[in-house]
């Protein structure tokens, strides 16, 4: 992966974001920073190999022709996606795309429909009958508004969302309750009342079922700044978003206090704490932008990461009680001292 990167920067591709070497705060582990990289043509490495990882090549062009042949120009076909305000448009430039599955408007999967690629990224399809009954050339199109049986998708979308859903609230719980390393994907399955199969197609990793909870949280930061009066100091404004993800526990502040210890003290999980106060940091810089361009890219992540930085200190200091109460007077007290320290 880091020789990949490494590639499209002698290539002449240009990292806007990201680049070679372990993301902040890791020197060690196998992991990668995630990058953007801009300035990329269609012959580049980074351009024609599949990259499993969080590496993203942004190619221009001049039309929709010229869109359908650069995604054909690759000795690969897993996957593609189309976005366009038009369904029926974007099923029309599916079509003419050579992956063995495509995806329409952002959609998520859909494990009943046929899996696997076209060229060198195979020719043979699994899932269900597709595995004995398809054409190994079958292919599949998924979207959030296709054209037709729009009922049937919405409702098989929704109840994948609810299983997901409970599949995190109990594994959180088995995590607060038994440990995390203790805890098996087999007692998580058993307790969900799901095959093990069935909990790895949504989490390959218990990790990964923090990492989704984590991403819960994200969400309740930046709608609760976006709401926010425009007016409103920043950091008042940060400090404000954090009281009310934390209010929003208030019928279970003990469960939320085991939960804090958990991830913030297991040492498996440190990888995973770290990046999700990174996605809290660049989300909450993301939205302090949309409400003030004028602050520019430097003042916003630096305020973002300051407002992170007093909520780990007050999350330190609640973790240290019995977890009775929430952690609020505990983040008053570390914004304060912020405000004391900026004024």
């Amino acid at each position: 992966m880091q020789g990949l990167i490494q590639a499209g920067i002698d290539e002449g591709a240009e990292a806007v974001v990201g680049g070679v070497g372990l993301p902040d705060g890791l020197d060690k582990g196998y992991f990668v920073r995630p990058t953007v990289f801009v300035n990329v043509t269609p012959e580049m490495r980074i351009a024609q190999e599949e990259i499993f990882g969080p590496v993203l090549s942004v190619i221009t062009y001049r039309d929709e022709d010229e869109a359908i042949q650069i995604a054909n120009d690759s000795e690969y076909g897993l996957g593609g996606a189309v976005q366009s305000a038009d369904p029926k448009h974007a099923f029309a430039v599916a079509s003419k795309i050579r992956t063995g599955m495509v995806g329409l408007n952002g959609a998520g999967p859909d494990f009943t429909a046929p899996f696997g690629g076209y060229k060198q990224s195979g020719n043979g399809r699994e899932w269900a009958s597709w595995a004995s009954t398809s054409s190994p050339r079958s292919r599949r199109s998924w979207a959030t508004s296709p054209p037709d049986a729009v009922t049937q998708a919405g409702l098989r979308e929704r109840k994948q969302e609810r299983q997901r859903a409970h599949l995190v609230k109990v594994g959180i719980r088995l995590f607060a309750e038994r440990g995390f390393d203790a805890t098996t994907v087999d007692e998580i399955a058993e307790v969900a009342d799901v095959s093990r199969r069935t909990l790895f197609r949504y989490f390959g990793t218990k990790g990964d079922i923090v990492m989704e909870w984590a991403r819960g949280t994200t969400d309740v930061l930046t709608e609760a700044l976006r709401s926010r009066p425009l007016d409103e100091h920043p950091m008042d404004s940060l400090h404000a978003v954090f009281v009310a993800m934390c209010d929003s526990f208030t019928e279970r502040p003990r469960a939320m206090h085991a939960v804090s210890v958990m991830i913030e003290r297991t040492a498996s999980l440190r990888p995973y704490s770290l990046l999700k106060h990174a996605q809290w940091e660049d989300a909450l810089a993301a939205v302090l932008r949309e409400r003030s361009p004028e602050m520019g890219e430097l003042r916003t992540g630096l305020l973002a990461r300051i407002a992170v930085a007093a909520f780990r200190t007050a999350l330190d200091e609640w973790m240290s009680t019995d977890g009775n109460a929430l952690p609020t007077p505990y983040l008053d007290r570390a914004f304060g001292a912020v405000r004391d320290g900026l004024v």
